[in-house]
């Protein structure tokens, strides 16, 4: 049983009993017993007020972490994302480099190709231009053509047979 109701009962008793008696100690007592129960019953009241103030303030609390959290997890979230977004990125950027790269040397060695073709078609052509054929070969075997084992030494009377043709010879 709670403490108000028990103590404000004891309060009555003594006040009826009081009545009967003219002794005005037994009143005063009476009084100081409900002068100090209404006291406890402000202080009690007073604490319930403070305990329930505390407890919206703890939920308020708990609301606004709740908040900071959803906050926090959005921006990890966003900041994830970008970050696969910047590495799909260079994933990207660097299998184009090697495109790029392995396009420009497919390009140097089709010129190359294309360069000893025309001079070496032109000399079949030409007979004058000897001196200029065996330069172009000496300079790709110089500068490290793509294909230096079909030039070197005596290769280069395999690839055309007029190569070291002198046309003093034929007159």
């Amino acid at each position: 049983m709670n403490r108000t109701p028990r103590m404000l009962l004891l309060s009555l008793m003594l006040l009826l009993a009081s009545v009967g008696c003219e002794d005005d100690r037994v009143t005063q007592v009476a009084r100081e017993a409900a002068d100090r129960q209404a006291a406890q019953n402000e202080a009690m009241a007073s604490v319930t007020r403070e305990s329930a103030e505390a407890t919206r303030q703890i939920v308020a609390v708990h609301s606004d972490l709740q908040a900071e959290r959803r906050e926090l997890s959005g921006g990890w979230n966003d900041l994830e994302s970008e970050r696969r977004q910047i590495a799909q990125q260079r994933r990207t950027e660097s299998a184009l480099a090697l495109a790029v790269r392995g396009a420009g040397v497919v390009l140097i060695v089709l010129l190359t190709l294309g360069v000893v073709a025309i001079l070496l078609l032109g000399q079949r052509q030409d007979d004058g231009n000897q001196e200029l054929v065996a330069l172009v070969v000496r300079e790709s075997l110089r500068s490290g053509s793509p294909f230096p084992e079909l030039l070197r030494g005596d290769s280069t009377q395999r690839l055309s047979p007029r190569l070291h043709h002198h046309p003093e010879e034929n007159a």
